[in-house]
């Protein structure tokens, strides 16, 4: 047996190899979007700490049995997976998953539970590199942890997500609006004295309002009140710039949720 092992592995080239294994991978990850596939499995999109994006089958099965729960897999839920990981594939297989970091009161918080989902969506329509990214993942796992955990200030918390999340795709606004630069150049994100050339700008009074933005963040979320119209006109705004630094930015449509909320 053991040299017809060694026969058959001498025939087969190292490409054809790669079709016979497996790599098993266990990673935190966090879950982004979920779609139904078949009639007993999903495809669960997934960022993860070691990989980057990454699709998997997700079987709908609810044995209690299962080493695999359908429940698990909510909006922005952070998960310990253990992966099949086979090269040459778009989708992988999960073969175990447990809870890293319970999201109590996101799942029972009808408004936590909305901006949840507006935040998974975002980041399942923006992250495409299938690639490590340390830094973004724990931007990602922390904010996600301060939404659980916050009790004031959460009508906030997706503007200040949605600003500081930009330094992680290189157009942060440059400064804190100086003296005398009353328009903001949505274009190369930088404050300006004069409206630029290109049409590409927030006015004064917007100007005013990202300045006052800029100096938000989770511990201060709850000190600063917008109404309504402000806050939706901001979430407006920091869209258009993501839309004009990113090519075909999509629109997000859980967006329509929190206009109701908010």
């Amino acid at each position: 047996m053991k040299y017809i092992c060694l026969y058959i592995l001498s025939i087969l080239s190292e490409t054809d190899l790669t079709k016979y294994f497996v790599n098993f991978e266990k990673s935190k990850c966090i879950v982004l979007h979920t779609i139904q596939y078949k009639d007993s499995t999903s495809i669960v999109h997934l960022y993860s700490e070691n990989t980057g994006r990454i699709a998997c089958f997700l079987p709908t099965s609810r044995s209690k049995k299962s080493a695999v729960k359908a429940n698990l897999f909510q909006p922005l839920s952070i998960l310990d997976l253990e992966i099949h990981v086979k090269q040459g594939k778009e989708i992988h297989q999960i073969k175990e998953a447990r809870t890293a970091f319970p999201l109590i009161h996101i799942y029972t918080n009808p408004i936590k539970s909305s901006i949840a989902m507006f935040v998974a969506e975002f980041l399942f329509r923006i992250i495409r590199e299938h690639e490590q990214n340390a830094p973004l993942f724990r931007f990602i796992e922390s904010s996600i942890h301060i939404l659980e955990l916050s009790e004031k200030g959460i009508a906030n918390f997706h503007l200040v997500f949605l600003l500081k999340f930009t330094s992680y795709l290189g157009f942060y606004p440059l400064d804190i609006n100086p003296e005398g630069n009353n328009y903001f150049d949505l274009q190369n994100g930088i404050f300006v004295p004069q409206k630029p050339l290109h049409g590409h700008y927030l006015n004064q009074e917007q100007t005013a309002g990202l300045g006052k933005l800029l100096r938000i963040n989770y511990e201060t979320m709850d000190r600063f009140a917008y109404n309504r119209q402000q806050r939706q006109e901001i979430v407006a705004e920091i869209l258009d710039y993501y839309r004009l630094h990113l090519n075909a930015f999509p629109a997000i449509k859980s967006l329509d949720v929190l206009k109701m909320l908010f």
